[in-house]
């Protein structure tokens, strides 16, 4: 799914500059593969924005934060 068409599902809109295939969603930095859209969510022990750098590195091309 297009970044675009999952933002316009979700009732909002964003001036992306391209608009990546999202092919994979995880909230697990390990887990990310090239396409992943990663959730960085605040966790007991963690805050997933912790793990950003990670995810960008591993691939992901989008962030939910």
């Amino acid at each position: 799914m297009k970044l675009t068409e999952l933002l316009r599902t979700a009732g909002l809109t964003s001036p992306v500059a391209h608009d990546p295939l999202i092919t994979a969603l995880t909230a697990d930095s390990r887990q990310v593969t090239p396409g992943s859209l990663f959730a960085a969510l605040p966790g007991v022990k963690n805050n997933g924005q912790n793990f950003i750098p990670q995810a960008c590195v591993q691939g992901a091309v989008a962030v939910l934060a």
